[in-house]
Formats: C-alpha cells, sequence, structure tokens
C-alpha cells in the first residue's frame, strides 16, 4: 500500500506555486520570480534527479532563446512572459525528483484544486446572474477558453485516479469540472476534449486494459454529455431573463453531484442507459453552438490570425519581433487588426515574437511529450492540451503549464540521472536568474524634474513622457502645421510609447492620446517625428495619434479622446503661432491627416475625418 503522507517539502511547494500562478492569470512578474526563487531553493536540497532529458534540454534552449531574443529585440531579456515561463524547465525537473508516492499526492492535491475553482467559477456565476450579467464563465484565470481547457485535462486526470479503492472527495470532483466546462461555452476546450475521449477509447478500448469500444464510448459521452449539458442549462437558465429558473436547475445539479458515484455506476454498467445519456450529447452540441453563432466566424479569424503570424515568422526569423510586440506591430501594419495580444497558436505566436529556434525547440519538447507512454487518460489528456494550445492562447498562463506537468506526469523511470553537480548548478543558475529578474524592470525615464522640464517645453496637457529616438533631432522647418492619426488600435499611452521605442520599426509621433483622454509625448515638438510617410509634413507638423474604442468599421475614437485632441490642438496653435487650422482635404491645408501622403491607409478613419472641418472650426473658435 502506497504511503500518502509525506514530509517531503516539494510536494506543498509545488502545489502552493499552482495555487498561486493558476491565481495570477497571465502572471504577474514579482510573483512569478518570487515563487520562482522558492522552488529553486527547493531544488538545490534534491540531489540527484532521473529525467527525460529530450524534454529538459529542449525546454532549457526555448529559455536561453527567449532570453536572447528579448534581449535584442525589445533590450531587456527578463521582458514580460519571456521571464515568467523561466518556471517551465524549473517545474519540469521538480516534478521527475518525486517518488511514487508523493507524486500521487500532489496529483491529488492539484485535481481538488482544480474542484475548488470549479465551485468558484459556478459559485461566481450564479451570484452574477443574479446580479443581471450573464457572461460565458472566466473564472480564475479570467478567461473562458483558458479555463475550460485547465477543466478539460483536470477531467482526464481524475479518471486516472478514479481506479483507486479510496478516492473519497475526488469522487464528487468530476460534476464540478463538467458543470463549470459547460458554463465557458469554450468551443475549442469542447474540440480538444472530443479528440482526447478519441484518444482515450483507442487506447483503453483497444489496449485490453478498459472495456471494448462500444462498451467504453458510450459511458464516457455520458458522464461528459450529462455534466456539461447540467451547465449549460444553468447557462440557458441565467439568460432567459427568469432567473428564478436557476434554483431549480442548481437544485438539479446538486442532486447529481451528490449521486454522481451512483450515476457512475449505473451508466458504466448499463449501455442503454449509457446510450440515452450520451445521446444527450448531440443535444448539448446543438446548445453550445446556438449560444456562440459566431464560433465558425472566430475559428476563420484565428486562421487568418495564424496566416499573420507565418507573415512575421518570415521577416523576422532568427530573432522574431519580441515578446509582447506582436500586438503592436499588427495595430501599425497595413491590413486586419485582431483585437488581441496572442496569436491563437502558441507555436507560431512564440516563432513571431521570438524566433523559429525558440518555436522548434518548445515543438520538440511537446512532440517528446507527446511520444511518451502513459495511461490513456493522461494521454488524452495531453493531446487536448496540445490541441487547444494550436487553437488558444494557453501557455500564456503559467498555471495551466505547471498544473499539466503535474497531473499529465508520469514517473521518470526511463529518465536519464542528472548528477547531484549538475542539479545545483541547475537551480542555482535559475535563482539568480528569477533574482535578476526582479531587478530589471525598466527603469522611470528621467527623473521627475526632468520630465517636468520636458513638459514645459511642450504641451502642459502631457501626462505621461515616453521620449523615443526614432525622431530627427532638431526639426528642420517652422511648425505651421497639426495631421491627426488613429493608433488603429485602443492602445494605452504606455504601449504606444513600447512601439515607438522600437528602433526597427523607425515610426513615432510627437504625442499620442488614449482613451480616456491622456497625453502622452513620445517626441519633442522641437524635432520631427517619424508619423505621417511624408518628410516635409512631418517637418512642418506636430504630429497626433488618438486611440481607437472600435475596432474596424468607422474606427470612432472616445468622447475623452476627441475632446482632448481638440484640446490639445488649440494648445499647439497657441504657443507656435499658428493663427488658424485650415482643412482643405488636401495636403495644402494647415490641419492634415495620414491618408494624404499614404494611399494604402485609411488613417484616421471614417470618423475622425468626417470631422476634421468641425475639428478645425471648433479649434478656430477658441484661438
Amino acid at each position: 500500500m502506497i504511503q500518502y503522507v509525506t514530509a517531503h517539502p516539494l510536494v506543498p511547494g509545488l502545489f502552493f506555486a499552482v495555487v498561486i500562478l493558476t491565481a495570477c492569470g497571465t502572471g504577474l512578474p514579482l510573483i512569478a520570480g518570487v515563487t520562482g526563487i522558492v522552488l529553486c531553493i527547493l531544488g538545490l536540497s534534491q540531489k540527484e534527479i532521473r529525467a527525460d532529458l529530450w524534454i529538459l534540454i529542449p525546454l532549457l534552449g526555448y529559455s536561453v532563446f527567449s532570453l536572447i531574443s528579448s534581449w535584442q529585440t525589445v533590450g531587456d531579456p527578463f521582458e514580460g512572459y519571456v521571464y515568467m515561463q523561466l518556471i517551465c524547465p524549473v517545474f519540469f525537473l521538480l516534478t521527475a525528483a518525486l517518488e511514487e508516492g508523493e507524486r500521487i499526492l500532489l496529483k491529488r492535491s492539484c485535481l481538488l484544486w482544480s474542484g475548488v475553482t470549479a465551485a468558484a467559477g459556478i459559485a461566481e456565476f450564479t451570484a452574477n446572474a443574479f446580479d443581471g450579467e450573464t457572461k460565458r464563465l472566466g473564472g480564475i484565470f479570467g478567461n473562458a477558453n483558458v479555463l475550460g481547457i485547465f477543466l478539460v485535462f483536470s477531467w482526464f486526470a481524475l479518471r486516472e485516479r478514479r481506479d483507486e479503492k479510496s478516492p473519497g472527495i475526488l469522487a464528487y470532483v468530476e460534476p464540478l469540472l463538467l458543470y463549470a466546462l459547460g458554463l465557458t461555452l469554450s468551443m475549442g476546450s469542447f474540440v480538444a476534449m472530443a479528440a482526447g475521449i478519441l484518444v482515450l477509447i483507442l487506447v483503453e478500448g483497444w489496449s485490453g486494459k478498459g472495456k471494448d469500444v462500444l462498451g467504453l464510448l458510450p459511458e464516457i459521452l455520458a458522464r461528459a454529455s450529462a455534466g456539461i449539458g447540467a451547465g449549460i442549462l444553468l447557462y440557458l437558465a441565467a439568460g432567459s431573463g427568469n432567473l428564478w429558473l436557476c434554483i431549480p436547475v442548481l437544485a438539479g445539479m446538486a442532486a447529481l453531484a451528490a449521486l454522481w458515484k451512483k450515476f457512475e455506476k449505473n451508466v458504466a454498467e448499463k449501455r442503454k442507459t449509457a446510450a440515452v445519456f450520451s445521446g444527450l450529447g448531440v443535444v448539448v452540441a446543438v446548445s453550445a453552438v446556438a449560444l456562440r453563432p459566431s464560433s465558425i466566424a472566430t475559428f476563420a479569424e484565428r486562421l487568418e490570425m495564424m496566416e499573420n503570424g507565418l507573415g512575421y515568422i518570415r521577416e523576422n526569423p532568427v530573432f522574431g519581433v519580441g515578446p509582447g510586440q506582436w500586438h503592436l506591430w499588427n495595430a501599425f501594419d497595413a491590413g486586419k487588426y485582431f483585437n488581441t495580444w496572442y496569436i491563437h497558436d502558441v507555436f507560431l505566436h512564440i516563432g513571431a515574437e521570438l524566433g523559429i529556434c525558440a518555436m522548434i525547440l518548445l515543438l520538440a519538447a511537446a512532440v517528446r511529450s507527446l511520444g511518451k507512454k502513459r495511461p490513456g487518460a493522461l494521454q488524452a489528456g495531453l493531446v487536448a492540451l496540445m490541441i487547444h494550445y494550436c487553437l488558444d492562447v494557453g501557455f500564456a498562463y503559467m498555471g495551466v503549464a505547471a498544473a499539466a506537468m503535474i497531473l499529465l506526469g508520469m514517473p521518470e523511470k526511463k529518465g536519464r540521472l542528472v548528477k547531484p553537480a549538475a542539479v545545483k548548478v541547475f537551480f542555482l543558475v535559475f535563482a539568480v536568474l528569477f533574482a535578476c529578474g526582479l531587478v530589471s524592470d525598466r527603469p522611470f525615464d528621467g527623473t521627475k524634474e526632468e520630465q517636468e522640464a520636458v513638459i514645459q517645453g511642450n504641451s502642459p496637457l502631457t501626462e505621461y513622457v515616453d521620449l523615443t529616438s526614432n525622431a530627427t533631432f532638431p526639426r528642420e522647418q517652422k511648425i505651421r502645421k497639426i495631421t491627426i492619426h488613429h493608433m488603429a488600435a485602443g492602445l494605452t499611452l504606455e504601449e504606444a510609447g513600447e512601439l515607438f521605442a522600437r528602433e526597427d520599426r523607425e515610426a513615432s509621433a510627437n504625442y499620442a492620446i488614449d482613451s480616456e483622454g491622456r497625453v502622452g509625448l513620445y517626441v519633442e515638438e522641437k524635432n520631427r517625428a517619424w508619423t505621417s510617410a511624408d518628410r516635409d509634413n512631418d517637418g512642418q507638423a506636430v504630429t497626433i495619434e488618438v486611440a481607437n474604442d472600435e475596432i474596424g468599421g468607422q474606427w470612432h475614437v472616445s468622447d475623452q479622446a476627441y475632446e482632448t485632441l481638440i484640446d490639445l490642438c488649440v494648445d499647439i496653435c497657441r504657443r507656435n503661432g499658428i493663427p488658424e487650422l485650415v482643412y482643405t482635404g488636401t495636403e495644402e491645408g494647415t490641419l492634415t491627416i495620414h491618408k494624404m501622403f499614404d494611399e494604402e491607409t485609411q488613417c484616421p478613419g471614417p470618423y475622425l475625418e468626417s470631422r476634421m472641418p468641425e475639428i478645425a472650426e471648433e479649434v478656430n473658435q477658441r484661438l
């Protein structure tokens, strides 16, 4: 009999790391760094470890190339997710260090945590419904699709543990996972789950370990359909306008959870019952599609997004465009704008932002993981996770990767021996990297006094300063114009600063206005910004980028941004002696727009372009 109780500090250490990382969503560098240091300290106490080097080495290589790429592109090797993902090889080696009993205890603890997150999510959804808000459940991750795949691979991992003689409370976790999964309405997670089920019945059904395929498939589908269907039924009740319908649905879900062991036994032993409940899967699938009619269009957009990512890989194959930069490049490039920070294919996103080498190494680790022999349920969960990685953004959420390594991992019985000296060097180096990352935040660009001095020479409306070298110093012509642009995105002033800081982009603006009406300064007025694709115009104009609160269509800007634009134009005219703004619709006026100088752009979009005469009139009235 396996002894589950252990005093090994790795078990609580790894468990609490999973809890912390899942609770942080896409991650907080401070939390990730401190967690990484603590795990490395625990790792330093380890002696030799047996690990699969065909996974560990690619993960190490991925970390190295990520750091190099980040350093080469944005000037900081510890930028964003690059820094936080350093925890992946640390997690992998620590899980390999566990003994079998420790591994089982850790898995059971993480499965309980999955159940807690599911229950909390259901409670959150219900509370929001009674407050008049019905939306897809994002739960602890704040993202329905990420929560969905987290619940899916937890469900598969739970199946591996359900054969234990005394599963205890774990017996009641399965319905909670499925209820919450139904509330996510995550089509990608449903597709990934379906693929995982197919793998499961192939492995278990024809291996002789489980039932025959005809018996196994209805049993699995019956449980999945009943649980997910109950979640979707609650969603329908919440969205019906009659919230009292939620009460009997919730009561039914509670009763089903309480009787789940009996239900599971019934569908396992009676094929007709299992067939009836599995038939509900058709109703469940139709209901899910009906509730998300845009899912097909969303999938088509993701294919476009992947094609877009391939273009950036071709243009920047070695180091990519830099971590967190694809969104910014896409915002200012011609073509379709995708209102997301991540390409919905993890591997293509890594290729676009960190380069081909990083992408290949990550793929190598994934392929090796898929090729390892493991129980059918764990193999199914891993397949589901990888399919989802190819359709969504789960890898950006460190809690997902950490939980998956524990729940879907296997004892490294055939792994290569990592000797004590190498183990200590490994964890020491990563501890140093985490420590360096904690103190490598981008420094404040100038003292407060220096910032104020800069503002005094420019618009007093400025609230944020991030000066870029992408400019001509000094301006060669007298200021006599204002040129208005739109961002083609809803960037913050900080995000705009990150974009203008890129020397390889050779783009900037004198000012930017965000959707809250805040003004950022990036190129002092005494210098020429690189904004309008026209040297002569930029030499005479103060250029202004305005954030959009509508992506596509009219490219609308917020009322706050519009009012600030008027204020800023008045201020620029007064300080630079521009007697009036004249909009002629041509480049000869003193108020110009980007599209006058570039036939390939529609900047600043139909909304602002239509209001140019009004802007000129309002400014002139106040001069």
